[in-house]
């Protein structure tokens, strides 16, 4: 759905949990979310501004929110539907609430500073990790929580039902070179303590089935994290 204001099209990709509606509607406006076909009626009872149908997955879903922003000729922010709040570091000991606006606006000249077409947030929300030298990385994974895509050709890859932000941000620096990774924007979700969404399929076999198919298709360019099973790291040097 456009926000008039920031003049992007603001998309929530979600599934099971319509009861997250109100909370995130309160931080980030009307938007679209995009559900499964079964729950578009579950989402609309619970306050949903709009509703699409996924038509078969998240990645499916993903794509439909870039194609629908991109026909209006807008930049696609994509959200997960458990964002707690969002804060902007200063330092390791320094934060302070931030908007949604502010968020996207920052973004939006991220991208046109560095000619990425794809931006997002640290991926760990703490402040400590912060370092006000390195405001932005433009080689570094986008995390698919929270991200800012100004119109592009590439798409989310189907195949995958877990970890398609590694691969779609391999294929934004692989087209354009560039992301754009705004440190300071601190975003806190629930995550895996949240029931329904990617909670509600991941497994040991599909994390490696998905591990396996992006090892296959970015020779080199992904490893094992060997602190955490089942997750894993991208290497761009």
């Amino acid at each position: 759905m456009v926000n008039s204001e920031l003049r992007v099209w603001v998309s929530i990709i979600s599934s099971g949990r319509a009861a997250n509606v109100a909370d995130m509607q309160a931080l980030v406006g009307p938007a679209t979310w995009v559900v499964p076909g079964g729950q578009a009626s579950d989402y609309l009872a619970a306050g949903a501004t709009r509703v699409l149908y996924d038509k078969g997955g998240l990645c499916a879903g993903r794509n439909v929110a870039l194609e629908e922003a991109f026909q209006e000729g807008l930049a696609c922010v994509q959200l997960s539907d458990d964002l707690r709040k969002l804060e902007l570091a200063a330092g390791p000991k320094t934060v302070r609430p931030a908007s949604f606006g502010e968020v996207v606006r920052m973004m939006r000249e991220a991208c046109g500073a560095t000619g990425a077409r794809l931006a997002g947030i640290a991926p760990v929300a703490n402040a400590f990790y912060f370092n006000p030298s390195r405001p932005y990385n433009t080689a570094a994974f986008i995390l698919g929580d929270f991200i800012y895509v100004r119109p592009t050709g590439l798409r989310f890859d189907t195949q995958l039902r877990l970890k398609e932000d590694y691969d779609y941000t391999l294929q934004h620096l692989r087209m354009y070179h560039a992301v754009a990774r705004c440190n300071a924007v601190l975003g806190h979700f629930r995550h895996r303590t949240n029931a329904g969404g990617a909670c509600a399929v991941r497994t040991t076999e599909l994390e490696q089935a998905s591990i396996a198919h992006l090892k296959a298709k970015w020779p080199g360019y992904i490893k094992d994290n060997p602190r955490r099973p089942n997750e894993i790291l991208l290497s761009l040097k």
